[in-house]
């Protein structure tokens, strides 16, 4: 088995911990309960976008001087598709450590900034 790029395995990783939040983000957008990463009778969820130069997931964190409203924002591009792409569209989420309780975090959806497929 061949290792991943450190920026490659990050974004599997990040795509991995975000699933649930990224299904449950376009099932609200696009209204429907049949979404999946997989399944042909529901949205299928594509990661990224046609341009390389758009990045599958981008993330900052806040700092002194940029002060962001969530210790780290995270950008997941993504393209919903059923029978055809539905957008391009970018899912923006704040993440939190939780303070209390180490090893847990919270994440709320911030934005959702839906493209058209004929707008790229």
């Amino acid at each position: 088995m061949k290792a991943k790029k450190s920026n490659e395995a990050t974004d599997y990783f990040l795509l991995s911990l975000f699933s649930n939040e990224i299904r449950h983000s376009v099932a609200e957008h696009y209204k429907t309960d049949n979404v999946s990463f997989g399944s042909s009778d529901s949205i299928f969820i594509k990661y990224g976008h046609d341009s390389k130069d758009i990045p599958v997931v981008e993330m900052v964190q806040s700092g002194k001087g940029h002060e962001l409203p969530n210790s780290y924002l995270v950008k997941i591009n993504v393209t919903p598709q059923k029978k055809g792409i539905l957008g391009r569209d970018t899912i923006t989420f704040g993440v939190e450590p939780n303070k209390n309780e180490k090893g847990n975090i919270e994440i709320r959806m911030l934005d959702y900034k839906h493209t058209a497929p004929s707008e790229k």
